[in-house]
């Protein structure tokens, strides 16, 4: 038995969605830029949930973060800095 390091078709295949509002644009284009398409469901519902506002200063913010203060992911730190500048605009 040997193992195949090349992906499967499926896994390789671009994602087919259609952003229609521009809160579907705005996720994918975050999903897109963080390598994470197959968890643009979450960043719709981020997208939903929150001001634009606060979603570009948050993904603004960990795009210009060096990869070497990252602790866990660009994409983890997008979600703690929506949650912090969106707690943030609450007080």
């Amino acid at each position: 038995m040997t193992l195949d390091n090349n992906p499967s078709p499926k896994e390789t295949r671009p994602l087919k969605y259609h952003p229609v509002t521009d809160c579907d644009k705005l996720a994918l284009e975050i999903a897109k830029e963080l390598g994470e398409e197959k968890r643009l469901p979450l960043y719709r519902m981020v997208c939903e949930n929150r001001s634009e506002e606060i979603i570009r200063k948050a993904f603004n913010q960990a795009l210009k973060t060096p990869a070497e203060k990252i602790k866990k992911s660009r994409s983890a730190l997008f979600f703690y800095l929506v949650n912090k500048y969106g707690h943030e605009k609450q007080d």
